[in-house]
């Protein structure tokens, strides 16, 4: 059994290979960003549709900059309010509180307002091509105009975790950022030798079980950022200033030979 941590190593290779992909020293300076949040969403899964639906009930959306829905049958995938191979359970399931977040209107009314494309994003062309803008489109200075990064997994309540080219991305651009996916994911990031964001970010998301729970303690998070002024998310994004290069430097310094070695062993035995 050869073990290949396939995303982190790919996103790595990705940097590496393209040093205009990943941001530069230079770029961490003391410039006012004038976004709060940064949220790359391609394909509309439910837990994702639910929390653009929850940023905007809580007046959130233009606080930062989300896309959603924007490939050429994304639009189109908007499915109802039922569990998926993504989520087997939904992300928020009783009935009271549905009512109570007035979930189904506020839904609505998101959909109606996809596709959202981010300034500066991708081209038409690049919507066309799955590779290119999951891989290849990565533009340091859209992340150099928020301060968190919002990172919504493949999944959100399975038993697995997919930590895939999302998950990583931000660790080369300088962004701290809150996963919507599984339990398990920032424990995951440490046990990769990575730095998490507490105390900076609540992250005992990380270990709710119940995706009730666990979706409106991430949304409360986001509020509760957001809620800072600008001077004091400034401040807050300096602080962990340490964390942000300690990830920078091994993502992007990463030692990439045994994703290499690994498939050459494979190459061989069944070439």
């Amino acid at each position: 059994i050869f073990n290949v941590n396939y995303y982190l190593n790919h996103m790595t290779v990705t940097y590496q290979n393209n040093p205009d992909r990943y941001n530069s020293i230079e770029n961490l300076n003391d410039d006012i960003r004038p976004y709060y949040f940064l949220s790359f969403n391609r394909n509309p899964k439910l837990h994702r549709r639910v929390l653009g639906s929850l940023l905007l009930k809580n007046n959130l959306l233009d606080k930062g900059m989300m896309s959603m829905g924007y490939d050429v049958e994304g639009i189109r995938k908007f499915e109802h309010y039922t569990p998926t191979e993504f989520n087997w359970k939904t992300p928020i399931y009783s009935r009271r509180k549905i009512r109570e977040l007035n979930l189904h209107h506020y839904m609505n009314e998101f959909e109606s307002m996809c596709p959202l494309l981010i300034d500066d994003d991708i081209t038409e062309e690049e919507i066309k091509d799955d590779h290119t803008s999951g891989w290849i489109n990565i533009k340091p200075k859209t992340y150099n105009k928020a301060y968190f990064s919002i990172v919504a997994g493949n999944s959100f309540d399975t038993d697995w975790i997919h930590p895939d080219e999302k998950f990583w991305k931000p660790l080369g651009q300088f962004h701290p950022f809150i996963w919507l996916g599984p339990t398990g994911g920032i424990q995951h990031l440490k046990d990769m030798g990575f730095k998490s964001f507490s105390p900076y970010i609540d992250e005992s998301y990380d270990t709710e079980e119940d995706c009730e729970k666990r979706m409106l303690m991430v949304v409360d998070e986001i509020k509760r950022l957001c809620s800072m002024n600008k001077k004091e998310i400034h401040e807050w994004y300096y602080s962990m200033k340490d964390i942000l290069i300690h990830n920078w430097k091994r993502i992007v310094e990463n030692d990439i030979n045994p994703f290499y070695d690994t498939y050459n062993k494979l190459f061989n035995l069944i070439k």
